[in-house]
């Protein structure tokens, strides 16, 4: 098989979103470290599991962004 050098739509779409998975996560941690004593526990606990979900997602959308797809498409002999 032979691997698509090409991005595809999806793959390009999935980068983007990455890059802004990264970047809220990191406003979240800065609120959190920004008003991390004015908050309640309730509060820095969903920034801090904003914070991991958004890095998270962030790295699976990259992964799948950068992954090299074989080419799927059956060539016809005939032509």
């Amino acid at each position: 098989m032979q691997v698509n050098s090409d991005k595809h739509f999806l793959q390009k779409l999935s980068s983007a979103l990455s890059v802004f998975c990264f970047v809220c996560a990191v406003l979240c941690g800065l609120v959190l470290a920004i008003y991390h004593d004015e908050l309640t526990k309730v509060y820095v606990a969903s920034f801090a599991a904003s914070a991991f979900f958004f890095c998270s997602v962030g790295m699976v959308l990259n992964v799948i962004a950068w992954t090299n797809l074989p080419k799927i498409k059956v060539e016809n002999p005939e032509d």
